[in-house]
């Protein structure tokens, strides 16, 4: 079961997870994008409507979200969660896996990461770990293009590893390996010339966001769930 925020970081780390499992075998995912009207994180009713479910990623949510991961530990649900918010005076939720650089406890020298960024790196050391017997993700530009798309629509500041992620990521969106990005490019009369990370901004900043993603089945959904190469 996959959770994805309604912006475009969410959405993007979401069509990045669910591709790499269907690219190592995995074809029954459920993923879940709350509309703005159930509001932010994981539907507390997540879990109970898909009881077969055994493991939950979240992303670009789920730090605060302790009530609905109690909900899904207390039916046997592994749970993971990958996301860049601040951890509250509460603490973070007892997930399983918890992926988040602005957790006091993490390590990593850099805080600023988007969700899509995370789940790119997340990806890339969990490739690592597999077993040779799983079929091997390519984890190349399609990825990249995703990750620098909701690096930049984020307003993640660009630099460190953010640089890295959204100048390869521009490279291969500019060599057309993102359907997404090139059905936007073209509705947005960008298609003659490379797009940029201001154009990212610019047609997919905070202020658009909310408007495409309302409702939960506009181009925000179809973003995520569009069939890449």
């Amino acid at each position: 079961m996959l959770v994805g925020d309604y912006d475009c970081d969410g959405l993007t780390a979401l069509a990045q997870m669910k591709l790499f499992l269907k690219e190592i075998g995995y074809q029954k995912s459920v993923e879940i994008i709350p509309s703005r009207s159930e509001g932010y994180g994981i539907p507390q009713e997540a879990v109970a409507r898909h009881p077969d479910a055994g493991l939950l990623v979240s992303m670009d949510c789920g730090t605060g979200e302790h009530c609905a991961i109690q909900a899904a530990k207390e039916r046997g649900v592994d749970t993971i969660v990958i996301d860049h918010h601040e951890v509250s005076s509460q603490g973070a939720a007892s997930a399983d896996v918890l992926i988040n650089p602005k957790h006091p406890d993490c390590s990593s020298k850099f805080k600023e990461y988007a969700s899509a960024g995370l789940t790119l790196l997340f990806l890339a050391m969990l490739r690592r770990c597999l077993p040779e017997t799983f079929p091997r993700a390519t984890l190349g530009g399609k990825y990249l293009a995703l990750a620098a798309l909701g690096t930049v629509a984020d307003m993640a500041p660009l630099v460190d590893s953010n640089r890295i992620i959204v100048r390869e990521g521009l490279k291969a969106i500019n060599k057309g390996n993102s359907i997404p990005l090139n059905y936007i490019a073209r509705i947005a009369g960008l298609s003659r010339r490379p797009i940029t990370a201001g154009d990212i901004s610019y047609y997919l900043g905070p202020p658009h966001q909310r408007r495409w993603s309302h409702g939960g089945c506009s181009g925000g959904v179809r973003i995520a769930h569009v069939r890449v190469p």
